[in-house]
């Protein structure tokens, strides 16, 4: 998740990092631009994210928004649905934000409840 979130572009300048692959080469300069993994801030800045996203979607997406200010715990979601519509919500909410989504064990067999999941 944290390799899907995009860094403002003014703000990649910050999260500079040098690198070479042999001693004997030059050391070349890169920007990193999206959340690095691994930092104390990350979970608080993918959980951030999560919390703008449900702001921006929550007159589109009521029961959508409501599973991702409750039941996110860093990066992974924990919920669960009796019914599809419910699914398919938190499913579309993802989708113009370049989230990808990983279902595991879906009682469901239809179509529509794979739709907007990508492997």
């Amino acid at each position: 998740m944290f390799w899907q979130i995009q860094v403002h572009t003014k703000d990649q300048q910050f999260q500079g990092i040098v690198w070479r692959d042999d001693p004997s080469k030059v050391v070349q300069s890169y920007k990193l631009t999206t959340v690095t993994y691994g930092l104390i801030t990350s979970p608080y800045h993918a959980l951030r994210v999560l919390k703008q996203l449900a702001l921006f979607e929550q007159d589109s997406y009521p029961i959508g928004v409501k599973i991702l200010l409750n039941d996110f715990y860093v990066d992974e979601v924990m919920t669960g649905s009796d019914n599809l519509r419910q699914c398919s919500q938190t499913q579309i909410i993802y989708r113009p934000y370049i989230f990808s989504k990983k279902v595991r064990g879906p009682n469901s067999k239809c179509p529509l409840f794979y739709l907007y999941t990508k492997n």
